[in-house]
């Protein structure tokens, strides 16, 4: 048996073995390859999990190892329709009369076919999947590691587990439920709280894919969109690979504009480039949405091309003026020697593959090879790549981001003083948010703390550390509680309705929160530190009223 930093040693010597395994399937073979192959194969679990959660870190992790371990150059298995014969394509499958369609298609025009492929080469991905599959199993051994599980080994035959105790289990099954029922896609690693649902600027938005690892039907209004461009669809539903849904880009190009000359500083490039160069290339693929056949191989493939570079830079000198409305920036100017920085940025390098970690997994390239002269835009993992785009970006005043989290938990109204609330006897107490539930009064204190890469990779230092702030966070919010509940009546508030407080933090993102310590929770159900995401839903399903636990009575 094994525990803490032993533990994780063992684990960490596994995802070696695991990746190397995995370098070795990818590696002979093309980054063009891989993307044309795995893109075409709907989203699964190779495992026991199979929520959407642990499909898109699978998927994820795929992708960041053929960008890792991939050829830039164009393999044996992948070739251009035109320049082989057809008995070439697909191991000669096409030369059969039923694939007449799918020949005819495919000898058209110039495009981009598997040749050398059979069983074997399936297998082969297969395999690099449950290895991926097998990475993220180790990244959740890791982060239940750091929460105080044990390993297990047994030699004959050998198996890796991890145990728990009942109540790491429950601690472990309530943060996985409340992440993927209430993760926000407006929170980012920094803890900038950016979008506000009723404040939000509708001119700055543009779709992102988000991998729809459910496969869950698209929304009756765009089907009924595709219906009227003529297609019609068996069994009356469409279930793409990847979704795309609005992102409020203009809004998150302003909220992080503390950060701008440190980015630039860290980076040599300036960061309303980077995101003007990819809002840029979503117009580019959004344009093409009214013709079915690119509508379906951007919503089941997230990717375009190949083309070349000089091709797609012509394309976005023509959208610059639409980039420039969007975001509220002029700056975007593709025919600017400035702009190849931001096309750079965004771009797969081997220097850039080789700081692909595939623990956390990523960072993604947008811009990928496709031999020396031709390149894809691949969309899937935009989301990922905004979140992480400010890691290692620092900047000494970050305040700016509790006033952001404070007016996005303000969406509601407060009971108190948006200032100070001033006591009959001097003293003062700045309360952030305050809900009133009949007689009860919710005392909200928001706090933002970026959220590291140790975390999300299960490292123990960091994840003691998330530990111990929240833990300060949640003393403070009590500070509060107490103050307020032996002051009711004060120069600026009144609170003689109510008959009782109690205390919550609100933070950005989902947190852990452990089980059988009763000062962590409100109930059974409900932790006392909550994302922001949460918070919302608290408000309206009035489930903060429920509160049983860490109740004070004002004093009269």
């Amino acid at each position: 048996m094994y525990k803490g930093e032993e533990a994780q040693e063992l684990h960490l010597a596994y995802a070696k073995s695991i990746e190397r395994t995995l370098a070795d399937i990818i590696s002979p073979c093309s980054i063009a390859y891989w993307l044309h192959l795995s893109r075409r194969i709907a989203p699964n679990s190779p495992g026991p999990r199979s929520d959407r959660a642990t499909i898109g870190f699978m998927r994820a992790t795929l992708d960041a190892a053929i960008q890792k371990y991939g050829q830039a150059e164009l393999c044996n298995r992948v070739n251009y329709s035109t320049r082989i014969s057809v008995a070439e394509i697909l191991g000669g499958m096409l030369q059969s009369s039923q694939f007449k369609l799918e020949r005819d298609i495919v000898t058209s025009s110039e495009q981009l076919v598997l040749t050398d492929f059979g069983v074997n080469e399936l297998e082969d991905y297969l395999y690099a999947e449950h290895l991926a599959y097998e990475i993220w199993s180790i990244t959740a051994h890791l982060r239940s590691v750091a929460k105080g599980a044990t390993v297990v080994v047994s030699h004959d035959p050998l198996i890796v587990d991890s145990t728990w105790s009942p109540l790491l289990r429950k601690s472990l099954n309530s943060y996985d439920s409340r992440c993927l029922e209430y993760s926000s896609p407006s929170v980012f690693a920094k803890g900038v709280v950016f979008f506000n649902p009723d404040k939000v600027d509708p001119e700055g938005i543009l779709p992102i894919p988000s991998l729809n690892a459910k496969a869950k039907p698209v929304d009756d209004e765009l089907l009924d969109e595709l219906k009227e461009m003529g297609y019609e669809f068996e069994g009356g539903g469409f279930r793409p690979n990847f979704i795309w849904g609005p992102f409020a880009l203009r809004d998150f190009l302003k909220a992080n504009k503390p950060f701008w000359r440190s980015f630039e500083e860290n980076n040599g490039v300036r960061f309303s480039l980077v995101i003007a160069t990819m809002a840029a290339l979503i117009l580019r693929a959004i344009g093409f949405w009214h013709k079915l056949d690119l509508f379906f191989q951007f919503w089941m493939r997230a990717y375009s091309g190949p083309d070349t570079p000089s091709f797609l830079k012509k394309i976005l000198l023509k959208v610059a003026p639409d980039v420039a409305e969007l975001l509220n920036d002029d700056s975007f100017d593709p025919a600017n020697p400035d702009f190849e920085r931001g096309w750079s940025f965004l771009k797969w390098s081997p220097l850039k593959s080789k700081e692909i970690d595939l623990l956390y997994p990523g960072p993604h390239s947008m811009i990928l090879p496709c031999g020396s002269d031709k390149v894809f835009v691949d969309y899937a993992w935009l989301g990922r790549r905004i979140y992480d785009l400010l890691y290692g970006i620092s900047i000494e005043n970050q305040t700016f981001k509790g006033v952001l989290l404070e007016k996005a938990a303000q969406k509601h109204g407060t009971e108190l003083p948006v200032g100070p609330c001033k006591a009959l006897d001097g003293t003062s107490k700045q309360i952030d948010v305050a809900v009133g539930f009949g007689d009860l009064l919710v005392i909200v204190e928001c706090k933002t703390k970026e959220r590291s890469i140790g975390f999300e990779k299960g490292q123990i230092r960091a994840t003691k550390f998330r530990y111990d702030v929240l833990k300060e966070f949640l003393s403070d919010v009590d500070k509060k509680v107490y103050w307020l509940t032996e002051r009711p009546v004060g120069k600026n508030y009144d609170l003689s309705n109510y008959k009782a407080a109690v205390g919550i933090v609100v933070t950005p993102f989902v947190e852990y929160v452990p089980k059988g310590d009763n000062w962590w929770w409100l109930d059974e159900e409900q932790p006392r530190v909550l994302g922001i995401g949460e918070f919302y839903s608290a408000i309206q399903k009035s489930s903060l009223a429920d509160a049983k636990m860490n109740i004070i009575g004002f004093k009269r």
